[in-house]
């Protein structure tokens, strides 16, 4: 279960070096760390940043899934960046009807989004969900 959210905003720089632990071209460390600092404030506890040859992921405290939400500039649009919300995991618990992924996803959507539109320096915001 994943959403995708793309936004413009001047506020994040990309650091020299940093694609060396992504991929070329991948960045968005500074959109991580801001999100791993904030989103708490919002109500949704985070652990680390960590590097993937997608994006700078953030990990999310869950008790029964694995959530992430993964950072990256948008293509080679400047300034424009692109975060997927993802809940894994908690198989077992979903099949023995114990846990839900979709309300574990919807409540992070619902403080992530609270978290994009309360910031002065990100406009143009835009969702996207898949199944």
């Amino acid at each position: 279960m994943l959403s995708k959210v793309k936004f413009k905003s001047e506020a994040f720089k990309i650091n020299p070096g940093e694609d060396e632990e992504t991929n070329p071209g991948i960045y968005g460390i500074e959109l991580a760390k801001w999100i791993k600092k904030t989103l708490p404030k919002y109500g949704i506890g985070t652990k680390e940043v960590l590097p993937e040859d997608f994006a700078w992921l953030v990990t999310i405290e869950s008790k029964d899934f694995h959530p992430w939400i993964g950072c990256s500039n948008f293509e080679d649009q400047e300034n424009t960046w692109l975060c997927i919300v993802t809940v894994e995991g908690g198989f077992f618990k979903k099949w023995f009807g114990l846990a839900n992924a979709k309300s574990e996803h919807s409540r992070i959507n619902s403080c992530f989004t609270e978290m994009l539109d309360n910031e002065s320096t990100i406009s143009d915001v835009h969702w996207y969900e898949d199944a």
